[in-house]
């Protein structure tokens, strides 16, 4: 088992010098080694020994008789044969020797040139490669600087775009505050207008008649009776005709019996007006003088938000007049009718043609109604 063990290795051996110096030898000297080896193998497939083989092979070549000896050792040489033939198998050996060690070194320097072509290569494609990282380098950091320039003007631009923000901020603070001031004067102003508006309606309503406010009445009632003495609410408003006619309804002012000397029309007047006041509804004294007479007539006025101005005359009858027409709970709130130069009137306060003299005056054509004389001027104390 170790003798074919040892017979794989030499021939191993063999093969591998073989490639070996047929790798660098020439076109002539490869044909050479091919026929070599090919005569080697024919020894081989006869019944040889891959070493008795070779050594018959390099007989041959070198006309060479070599001794075999059939046994487990090693092939050996006759002495005379050996001490003719050493000189020139000692130079065999030293040449395969040589041949061997030209192959092994050719083979370690083809290698190595290979390896040292390879490396150059790669140093070349390294070199490239830091050529070209140092070219992206240098762009980067061209493209840093421009970067750097542009963070700065934006800065710049931004601290800029602050600053003008801050001043429009503190522009439209400004701004607001005088907008609040203007709405604030708007709000003065249109509520001044209003007002005015108000008065313009009411003086227009009120053609031709002296409208006064925050005084007491001029009028009197008689020794008895006095001047009227009003008491106005700040907080009283105008009524609309519906929330009036409730109020005149509820409010007992009319059920009061009238009296010449002591409970005449100023005291009705001056009672409904206070008793309105107190409920809310704004209301006005009014004082009628007719003429040729020197006795005069009092009543109220209100301004309804849907019907304009309207006069209302709450005087009750005297004990007497009830009376005689049985009319102890008569509802004696009416609408009145007052018009410079115009005949002054009263008129049913259910009526849905109220407010306006020109009704009144159509149906005092078509009756025998007559309520007063000719009304010579007006007073109206707000």
């Amino acid at each position: 088992m170790e003798s074919q063990d040892k017979e794989k290795e030499y021939e191993d051996n063999v093969w591998e010098i073989y490639h070996k110096e047929w790798a660098t030898a020439s076109g002539e000297k490869q044909i050479e080694l091919d026929s070599r080896m090919r005569r080697w193998q024919e020894l081989m497939e006869n019944g040889r020994t891959a070493s008795e083989a070779y050594y018959k092979v390099m007989e041959e070549e070198s006309d060479y008789r070599v001794v075999e000896e059939h046994s487990d050792k090693p092939p050996s040489y006759s002495s005379r044969s050996w001490m003719r033939k050493a000189p020139l198998i000692f130079l065999s050996l030293a040449l395969v020797a040589a041949i061997v060690y030209g192959v092994v070194i050719t083979v370690d320097r083809n290698a190595l040139n290979t390896e040292l072509t390879t490396t150059k290569q790669t140093l070349a494609s390294t070199q490239a490669d830091l050529e070209s990282t140092n070219t992206e380098l240098s762009s980067t950091k061209q493209t840093l600087a421009s970067t750097q320039v542009e963070l700065t003007t934006t800065k710049q631009t931004l601290a800029s775009t602050q600053a003008d923000l801050s001043s429009t901020k503190q522009t439209l603070d400004s701004t607001e505050t005088e907008l609040a001031s203007t709405q604030s004067e708007l709000g003065s102003t249109q509520a001044e207008l209003e007002k005015a508006e108000a008065s313009l309606q009411l003086y227009q309503d009120t053609l031709g008649v002296e409208v006064l406010s925050g005084v007491q009445p001029k009028a009197t009632g008689g020794a008895l009776v006095g001047s009227p003495n009003l008491k106005n609410n700040s907080n009283a408003e105008n009524p609309t005709w519906v929330k009036l006619m409730v109020f005149l309804r509820a409010d007992p002012t009319d059920d009061e019996y009238y009296s010449e000397y002591t409970f005449n029309c100023v005291s009705f007047a001056e009672m409904l007006h206070n008793n309105a006041e107190a409920k809310g509804i704004k209301a006005a004294f009014v004082g009628v003088y007719f003429r040729d007479s020197d006795i005069g007539h009092a009543l109220n006025a209100f301004v309804t938000v849907d019907k304009g101005l309207v006069y209302v005359d709450c005087t009750g009858g005297s004990f007497t007049e009830r009376w005689r027409y049985q009319s102890y709970s008569t509802e004696y709130d009416s609408v009145a009718y007052v018009w410079k130069g115009e005949e002054y009137g009263r008129w049913d306060i259910n009526s849905s043609n109220i407010g306006r003299y020109r009704y009144y005056e159509r149906f005092r054509k078509t009756s025998d109604w007559s309520e007063g004389g000719i009304v010579e001027s007006i007073e109206i104390y707000w």
